[in-house]
């Protein structure tokens, strides 16, 4: 089956041989010209001149004297105008969306030759639409009626706003295009009702001899007056590219259009009787419909129909992919067969979705959310400041070096980022972290920062594609720069990002290749006019082909509707013909859908598949492809002790030369709680994965409190020169709180201690409650002063590390234990072993036994805890007859009345009475006597790590997604 455009081709030729040189012929784009050429070469015999081969536009714009400016020009006049009109201020960048909207309605009214004046007037008496719109049929008229006495009826507020804005409409409108025309300059809406107005004027002269319209379906009012008077003058044609199966047929929209044009004197005689019938002849077409799960399965699908269909190179020559939604490019690029040698990609990518995009965004906001303190430091966000140093284009330039920033930043928690502390190279960096000081230097702090990056490998594709990318945001940027500053506006960080936002959502990358060679890929407004043996169409779905009937005008559709302005109705037309006009001719048609729900996808198959299926008398096979989705059983994970593990575990053995560590009572915790986390963290030495903590989480909570505390107390016996704390000493401690809880957040947060730190947002809330739970523990402190600090934070620097004995096959080691006791005190022969937990922690133990019992429902981790600290201290100082006192400084009980911050246990099985221990000593005994069987259990009984079983526990387990859980 011959494609339309050959078939012109070869009419053209026979009806003007050798004189083509007088012929032009003018296509809907400027794609179909070059296919065409390539056709009518084909019948060529010896060279002659071509014909001017063009596109409407083209054709056009020479008979008019205005020029066309691009769409920015544009807007920044229309704000300039908007601005002395409307009386509300505006900032360019909140106008530009709005200014894009007007320019695409003006440009709508002068193509579709509409009334402004009488568009944009307040229709809400029936004698003004008698008087001034006699020429609108009676329905029309009722459509205007019914909407704006709907509108009147229900006044709003957003209805006034409207009002407001519609009232202005005409009057901008008639200024914008006087001021254009004054300057010879517009819009292509403003050229071609200019054409038609010299052609009603009857000054209109033509510079082509004989003239082509091929392949039209959707034309404007302006574009019919056109061809319409080329017709009249008698030098020109019209072919249409269009089948019998959708023009005869009143219920299919893809005729729309045609029907209407049947009917007009200026276009009857170009319909040939009979039409073409090329649908219908189903015995040539096989036509597949296809669901496939998620946007990617459909791109893996098509690459596999491909491999399995075509065993020719040659077959791709005569192969389409449509893809509707832009986004699958790449995933259709990486799935096609590696026979596919030559392929054409004719369709703009969105410079949104590219990566470049993503790092302009993130240093703009990074400027805009950096931090300044009184005495001139900057700060930049963290956020930000990773992920530019994680971006591809900043991490590739020197990987090294971006890895030891990011890992300074997540390891020491770094919220608030100084450039002093960010390790610089000579040449992109500082580019990147430096401040901007007025607006202005935007533009040439991301256009340097663009020309550093623009470097790579020349002969690397890849690479060719990342500098196309560069090209267009450096084209865009410097027009934008000469814009603003012909215009005298100075935009502030965050008006640019928004501005820039708003500029780059409707900025396409254009693709270029060989356009009549290899496996052709294209949107589906690309494909008029091209006929091909093999069409393959993805994202069959409604919301994508057809795209969503949302319409962003100022022109509400009522009104669009009355004056014949396009409305969705006739984007659906469009689409309609563009779909059954790439069916008409092929051969294998493959229909794919996507049959999950997504982002502005239900997941329900486009209307035009509805429709083929239940209207048409083809032959169509239809699949739906799935993976049936089971969720694997997680394995049982168990790490049995071998020789190489229990090797490692010497590292826990003080009377080994391989000792090098010691447990803590966390880490007899975390073994209590899982076997396999205990053995991936202290064994295995698996580390958790760095996070940093913006935001002020229960541990960050403690960290914060246990500095407070640590700070206060060590500065003030550092000022005293004495341990001993007084009643009297508390005044002083008070007032140096605030000093304290600031050291304690630029110790979380790593900021240099000679700087300040800026409490905002959530911190402000910390630092109230850090301060609230320090000042109760300072009040508890007063009631139960005097006494001395023996240790704050003490671990085994300060001596609090033993080398506890236990049994292990038969041979006795020693396991080294040790703990971070966060204060001692003592009085009155008491020592005081205190932790500080600002969690829901309870001071009630069971028993001894319970501490030890991983299945306890009641298993009380704090107080091990501190029965461990008291044991530290006990056994570290031997000589010390003091009771050791164990104390928990609790948040849920310490603000009740008569806080009594000792550890209690329960007084008998058969009674629910806890009573306090005064001194540990006496239950150290059966403490180290379950904790040996423990560390036995750890070091030799037990011949493997098990997971617990208790899921719980594996909510805020790092290691989850090792084991599934």
């Amino acid at each position: 089956m011959k494609a339309f455009l050959e078939e012109l081709a070869e009419k053209i030729y026979r009806d003007h041989g050798t004189q083509l040189d007088r012929v032009t012929i003018v296509f809907p784009n400027r794609r179909a010209g070059l296919f065409f050429r390539k056709y009518l070469a084909e019948n060529l015999e010896k060279p002659i001149w071509s014909p001017a081969i063009m596109s409407l536009e083209d054709f056009v714009q020479p008979l008019s004297l205005i020029q066309p400016l691009d769409k920015l020009s544009l807007v920044f006049k229309l704000f300039g105008l908007y601005k002395k009109i409307y009386p509300v201020k505006e900032a360019f960048d909140r106008f530009f969306y709005w200014g894009e909207m007007l320019l695409k309605d003006f440009d709508d009214i002068d193509k579709y030759l509409v009334n402004a004046k009488n568009l944009f007037v307040n229709l809400s008496r029936q004698k003004e639409l008698d008087q001034v719109f006699d020429y609108l049929t009676e329905e029309q008229k009722k459509i205007i009626l019914d909407f704006w006495h709907n509108f009147h009826e229900h006044p709003s507020k957003e209805k006034e706003n409207f009002l407001k804005i519609w009232e202005i409409l005409f009057e901008l409108y008639d200024r914008f295009t006087t001021l254009l025309k004054k300057e010879k300059s517009g819009y292509m809406g403003m050229i071609y009702r200019d054409v038609v107005d010299k052609i009603k004027a009857g000054t209109l002269s033509s510079p082509y001899d004989q003239v082509i319209f091929a392949g039209f379906n959707a034309l404007t009012k302006s574009e019919e007056e056109i061809i319409g008077w080329f017709l009249k003058e008698g030098h020109a044609s019209v072919h249409w590219d269009i089948d019998d199966f959708y023009v005869s047929n009143k219920n299919q929209e893809a005729g729309l259009f045609f029907r209407e044009y049947a009917k007009k004197n200026a276009f009857k005689e170009s319909f040939s009787k009979p039409l073409p019938s090329h649908m219908t002849n189903a015995e040539e077409k096989h036509i597949t419909v296809t669901g496939v799960s998620m946007a990617v399965g459909q791109a893996k699908i098509l690459g596999q129909y491909l491999k399995e269909e075509f065993s020719h190179p040659e077959q791709y020559e005569k192969t389409v992919i449509i893809l509707p939604e832009e986004h699958l490019l790449f995933p259709v690029l990486h799935s096609l067969p590696d026979e596919v040698e030559r392929i054409n990609v004719t369709m703009g990518f969105p410079l949104r979705n590219t990566s470049l995009y993503s790092l302009f965004e993130h240093l703009l906001e990074m400027q805009i959310n950096l931090r300044k303190t009184k005495s001139g430091e900057v700060f930049f966000p963290h956020r930000q400041v990773l992920a530019i140093l994680k971006h591809p284009y900043v991490r590739y330039f020197d990987p090294e070096l971006a890895e030891r920033n990011i890992r300074d930043i997540e390891r020491n928690n770094k919220i608030f980022i100084s450039s002093e502390t960010l390790q610089f190279d000579g040449v992109l960096y500082p580019l990147i972290f430096k401040t901007l000081q007025t607006g202005s230097e935007i533009f040439s702090y991301l256009l340097d920062i663009l020309m550093v990056i623009n470097t790579g490998n020349e002969e690397d594709s890849q690479y060719q594609l990342e500098k196309e990318y560069a090209y267009q945001f450096f084209t865009q940027l410097n027009r934008l720069r000469e814009i603003t500053r012909e215009q005298g506006i100075e935009l502030a960080l965050d008006s640019f990002l928004r501005l820039f936002r708003q500029m780059v959502q409707s900025l396409r990358l254009p693709f270029s290749g060989e356009p009549l060679r290899g496996l052709q890929i294209m949107g589906v407004l690309e494909s008029r006019n091209l006929d091909f043996e093999n069409v393959f169409i993805l994202s069959m779905n409604e919301g994508a082909f057809p795209s969503s009937a949302g319409q962003h005008s100022f022109i509400p559709y009522n009104l669009r509707k009355a004056f014949d302005l396009p409305t969705y109705d006739h984007l659906d037309a469009i689409y309609a013909y563009l779909f059954y006009r790439l069916l008409q001719r092929a051969k294998n048609v493959h229909l794919f859908y996507n049959t999950e729900s997504g982002i502005n996808i239900g997941g329900e198959m486009s209307r035009f598949l509805q429709q083929l299926l239940l209207e048409a008398d083809f032959k169509i096979q239809k699949y739906v492809l799935n993976n049936g989705v089971k969720l694997p059983v997680p394995k049982v994970i168990t790490i049995n002790k071998s020789k190489q593990i229990k090797g490692e575990m010497k590292r826990f053995m003080a009377d080994q030369p391989e000792f090098s560590k010691r447990l803590t009572p966390s880490a007899i915790n975390t073994y209590l709680d899982c076997e396999l986390k205990f053995y991936l963290r202290h064994i295995a030495q698996i580390r958790e994965p760095e996070k940093l903590e913006d935001e002020v989480d229960p541990r960050v909570f403690g960290n914060l409190l246990h500095h407070t505390m640590e700070f206060l107390y060590k500065h003030f016996i550092n000022w005293k020169k004495k341990n001993a704390v007084t009643a009297g000493d508390f005044d002083f401690l008070e007032k140096n709180l605030e000093e304290a809880i600031n050291m304690a957040f630029k110790i979380q947060y790593q900021i240099p201690e000679h700087k300040n730190f800026t409490f905002e947002g959530r911190n402000i809330l910390a630092k109230a409650m850090v301060k609230k739970f320090a000042k109760k523990i300072l009040e508890n402190d007063r009631q139960y002063a005097p006494f001395d600090v023996i240790g704050l934070e003490a671990d085994e620097e300060e001596g609090y590390h033993i080398d506890h004995p236990v049994l292990i096959e038969g041979k006795q080691h020693m396991i080294g234990l040790k703990g971070v006791i966060d204060r001692i005190d003592s009085k009155e022969a008491v020592v005081r072993v205190i932790d500080y937990k600002t969690g829901r922690d309870d001071r009630r133990i069971e028993d001894i036994s319970s501490l030890f019992d991983a299945g306890h429902e009641k298993r009380n981790k704090a107080g091990m805890q501190t029965l461990f600290y008291s044991m530290l201290f006990a056994e570290s100082k031997p000589e010390d007859i003091s009771a050791v006192m164990p104390g928990i400084f609790n948040s849920k009980e310490m603000f009740a009345d008569h806080f009594d911050p000792r550890l209690k246990i329960r007084e008998s099985e058969s009674q629910n009475k806890y009573v306090p221990i005064n001194d540990a000593r006496p239950f150290l005994a059966e403490f180290r006597q379950e904790l040996s069987a423990l560390l036995a259990e750890i070091f030799s009984t037990k011949d493997s790590f098990e997971q617990t079983q208790n899921e719980k526990n594996c909510q805020t387990c790092p290691y989850a997604g090792i084991c599934h859980r």
